[in-house]
């Protein structure tokens, strides 16, 4: 299969940079999702990738083969790239049957009728479409759609796949069914696969690593998903990823107390803490505890029923924090109503120097 490696590549629209000095590697056979909020820069590199823009600075690489250097002056045409591209809406041609929309891009580049037949026949079987080949995409579900626009991006290339933003339009439900769906085909082919996306939570469970862009076109960090909510390197990406409650503190004798409050946070702050006066603690809902031993006492100020977890909108001292409590939890524990005055016990909290923004 493909690797695919950056090396400091740099792109700019007129005088707006819009990725910096980034360098990346994606490895042999792995799904690296490349997530960020809208306007950072994830689109424009894969199309510099896939060579329909050209970088101002740096080299591109797939497997061992350069495909774009500004300083030795290569720029392999797209179509030579052996690249397979998924889009949002999966782009399957209305007029076209199935067999049709798979076998076209072969037919563009002339392959030979008989390596046609053999390649899309063994797309097909491999997203499990085999016996559809006749039916018109009216006659398909979004996630056989999806599916069939995977198949065409395979016979363009089994070794390396970009899926930018593939299940976004699709509901809850088939989002699940298409994660799994895309894990299965990368298992069987060993396909190396880049997942565009601001959908965190898909990226969390589809991909084998995660690298997390900034506004400004760099890359603030790349790990597997246990790594970045364990570990994240910094307040953008503590808040980027997941739910988050933060509360503005000043570091008193070893303790934090609130902002604009006499209320000092009955934990002690960690050695590594810095010694700046102003810091935000961070602390993620699933880590916030009702326990009626504590001295930390909150009012609850909303109460909301999800299904598989209850969320509670926790007044502290003028703050208001988020608290997630597990729906089984809850129902064979204490219930807890709006209005009722609760202890808050915090676990693992983060702490952050104020000038530090996401």
């Amino acid at each position: 299969m493909a690797s695919v490696r950056f090396e400091r590549v740099s792109i700019s629209y007129g005088d707006k940079q819009v990725i910096r000095d980034l360098s990346l590697t994606v490895e042999d056979s792995e799904i690296m999702g490349i997530i960020g909020p809208s306007g950072c820069g994830k689109t424009t590199l894969i199309r510099a990738l896939c060579g329909f823009i050209k970088p101002h600075t740096g080299d591109i690489y797939i497997g061992d083969q350069l495909v774009f250097s500004v300083d030795k002056r290569i720029n392999i045409p797209p179509e030579r790239r052996g690249i397979g591209v998924v889009f949002q809406d999966y782009a399957v041609w209305p007029h076209m049957s199935v067999w049709d929309n798979v076998c076209y891009p072969m037919k563009k580049r002339k392959i030979e009728k008989n390596e046609i037949q053999r390649r899309a026949t063994h797309a097909l079987a491999q997203v499990r479409m085999t016996g559809y080949e006749k039916h018109m995409p009216s006659q398909l579900s979004g996630g056989q759609q999806q599916r069939v626009a995977i198949a065409r991006a395979l016979v363009s290339s089994s070794e390396l796949i970009i899926l930018d933003e593939p299940i976004t339009n699709l509901d809850a439900k088939l989002r699940e069914e298409m994660i799994v769906e895309i894990q299965m085909i990368q298992r069987d082919i060993g396909t190396t696969i880049i997942y565009i996306t601001h959908d965190q939570e898909a990226a969390l469970q589809l991909c084998d690593r995660i690298a997390i862009m900034r506004m400004n076109g760099d890359i603030a960090q790349i790990g597997t998903d246990e790594q970045i909510i364990k570990s994240p390197i910094d307040r953008y990406v503590y808040s980027f990823i997941g739910v988050s409650n933060f509360l503005p503190a000043t570091l008193q004798g070893g303790k934090a107390k609130l902002e604009n409050s006499d209320l000092v946070l009955p934990f002690d702050l960690p050695a590594d803490v810095s010694s700046q006066a102003t810091q935000d603690i961070g602390v993620r809902p699933m880590n916030i505890v009702f326990d009626e031993a504590s001295p930390l006492r909150g009012t609850i100020k909303r109460a909301v029923f999800l299904g598989n977890q209850y969320d509670y909108f926790v007044s502290l001292d003028g703050h208001e924090l988020r608290v997630e409590r597990n729906a089984l939890d809850a129902m064979q524990g204490k219930q807890y109503q709006e209005g009722d005055d609760v202890g808050l016990v915090f676990i693992n909290p983060a702490f952050y120097p104020r000038e530090v923004t996401a």
